[in-house]
């Protein structure tokens, strides 16, 4: 399967998951497990929508703990940047960020959580298409920092997901069972 054929058919496999809310509270718990959430870091996190993991208690959390945390925004010129999200009011699940309200601000973070649609073994990840956090990923200029898929089991491939030359692995991959 080319990346089309494999993105087509695992948003239908994403968007079918079964409990759905076990699950989520499984990722998030792995992902607090790994300690990579702390109050030192800076946070980008995406805002679930369209079947992805929940985000909502990674935000929860940072907000609680006053760990600096933002989502990710797309700027008029297409290019990715941060919003700082300073209580629960301030993240917006299952819509695009209106750019034109927006204030960017840029950021060297720490720690990158990204949406996907599928991811293989080798912690390629497949997302929606537009290469937004790609770009981002590959101008990114912080010398260390982490980046995090969260999926469900049923998105991760057996076998390698096509990439192309300007495709970003993660570093972490965690499902409701696994860390990769």
């Amino acid at each position: 399967m080319d990346k089309s054929e494999v993105r087509k058919k695992y948003l239908q496999v994403r968007q079918n998951i079964k409990d759905r809310d076990s699950k989520n509270q499984a990722i998030f718990d792995r992902l607090l497990g790994l300690k990579v959430i702390d109050s030192h870091k800076k946070i980008l996190c995406y805002a679930n929508m369209g079947g992805e993991v929940s985000t909502q208690g990674v935000f929860e959390y940072c907000l609680k703990n006053n760990i600096k945390i933002w989502q990710p925004i797309i700027l008029p010129n297409g290019q990715m940047s941060g919003q700082r999200v300073n209580t629960i009011k301030d993240v917006k699940y299952h819509s695009p960020t209106n750019i034109s309200t927006a204030k960017a601000i840029a950021q060297k973070f720490d720690v990158l959580i990204v949406p996907l649609v599928a991811t293989d073994n080798s912690k390629n990840r497949l997302g929606r298409g537009g290469g937004y956090y790609d770009k981002f990923l590959a101008n990114y200029q912080k010398p260390s920092f982490a980046t995090i898929g969260l999926a469900f089991d049923e998105q991760v491939l057996s076998e390698p997901i096509p990439i192309e030359p300007h495709d970003r692995s993660l570093n972490i991959i965690i499902t409701p069972t696994r860390t990769i």
